[in-house]
């Protein structure tokens, strides 16, 4: 199963606008706390599924524009109906023309980048759409040590292709953006749940939390997988 039909079907058929992700929380403050969002601020979300980031986003920022694509029809038509104030199109972060080069005041990409052997085009794309003096925002698992690594995995007894999920190192990520910027135009801060999750049982891709033996809240997955999550901070 590729990870656009896994998506396709997790997204088409929850609904969880209304109990919006703890990242989603955290990222519609931060950008407030951090630069503020004006009167008019135009926000895109890069691969946004059926919309549920720019629905909360929207919700506790109405007075933002909201602009969304993803690679999958299905649940770009699912966020139109859903999220009625916001413009969503069929749409790749690898395509620079999705959106016109420095018309975004935030521009924010969650999870995609795991999908993604070379992050360094969409690097490229994400800090091109945005306004000097804006911010670009990717969240997910990136590797603190310096190793970027690819890990393949499917279904027990499914006979189909694998699916890989992309772990960028931050050492690879920083030398791209410091190319792309130069230094100090960029932060990786952790990203922390403070509640519990509860594994899935008819899904072991979706993340769930352990404790540590120091009581420390963990996430992992079905693949064995110690996850790492960051939300990368990048000021054009």
């Amino acid at each position: 199963m590729s990870s656009q039909t896994r998506d396709r079907e997790i997204y088409l058929h929850e609904n969880r606008y209304e109990q919006p992700k703890e990242i989603f929380k955290h990222l519609a403050a931060l950008v407030a706390d951090r630069v503020g969002v004006p009167p008019g601020a135009k926000v895109c979300d890069a691969g946004c599924a059926a919309g549920e980031f720019l629905y909360h986003f929207l919700k506790v920022h109405p007075q933002a524009i909201g602009t969304g694509f993803d690679l999958v029809p299905e649940l770009v038509e699912k966020a139109q109906i859903m999220v009625p104030a916001a413009r969503f199109s069929v749409g790749s972060v690898t395509d620079a023309a999705q959106m016109e080069a420095g018309s975004q005041d935030f521009v924010f990409m969650n999870g995609v980048h795991s999908s993604l052997p070379d992050i360094k085009p969409a690097l490229e794309t994400l800090v091109g759409w945005t306004k000097p003096g804006g911010r670009v925002y990717l969240f997910g698992i990136f590797n603190p040590y310096p190793l970027d690594v690819a890990s393949r995995y499917r279904a027990a007894g499914d006979a189909g292709d694998w699916t890989t999920l992309y772990i960028h190192s931050q050492a690879g990520v920083s030398r791209c953006l410091d190319d792309l910027l130069g230094p100090d135009r960029h932060t990786f801060e952790p990203f922390l749940l403070d509640v519990d999750v509860a594994p899935v049982s008819d899904n072991p891709f979706r993340s769930w939390t352990f404790r540590d033996e120091s009581g420390q809240r963990l996430l992992t997955n079905g693949l064995c997988t110690l996850i790492n999550c960051y939300a990368l901070e990048i000021r054009p």
